[in-house]
């Protein structure tokens, strides 16, 4: 594969970064009633994405995953909100590189830490980028819990 480069994503990409996150998520064989229950966090809209950190990895010019940081009311901690990879394009490192920029840009913004609530089919590759499992949360539909996991990203 060419060269895949990480920018900042563009307001006018919203429909695009949906678009990914949805097939994404279905790429995990969830039922249609799942993936209503969470298309609402699922969407983005441009006040998101000109209000947040989201970058995406482009192949070609051709936008293949992102990802979102959320700066928490701890000063440094930061939350991995979203990390979506087109399907096709899974498995070829794109959600390594993306994992490694946010976690380069949180070191840049001080921060010390970097947590995420997980998608329980991507645990494994959370777990090979260091991630610990630190807490669980609820989720839906109703009895679904996710682990919350965390790397220490430099010492406070």
């Amino acid at each position: 594969m060419s060269t895949i480069y990480i920018r900042k994503a563009e307001p006018s990409e919203a429909e695009m970064l949906t678009t990914i996150a949805l097939a994404s998520k279905r790429y995990w064989n969830y039922p249609e009633t799942d993936i209503d229950l969470w298309r609402e966090s699922l969407t983005f809209t441009p006040a998101n994405i000109s209000k947040a950190m989201v970058y995406v990895a482009a192949h070609e010019e051709k936008v293949v995953g992102f990802y979102s940081l959320i700066h928490t009311l701890d000063d440094t901690v930061y939350e991995l909100d979203d990390l979506w990879i087109q399907p096709s394009y899974i498995g070829q490192g794109i959600g390594k590189k993306l994992f490694k920029h946010a976690v380069a840009l949180v070191e840049a913004q001080d921060g010390t830490m970097l947590r995420l609530v997980a998608e329980p089919n991507a645990i494994g590759f959370y777990q090979k980028m260091g991630m610990r499992k630190v807490a669980e949360r609820a989720s839906s539909p109703e009895g679904r819990v996710l682990d919350v996991m965390a790397v220490m990203v430099r010492s406070s």
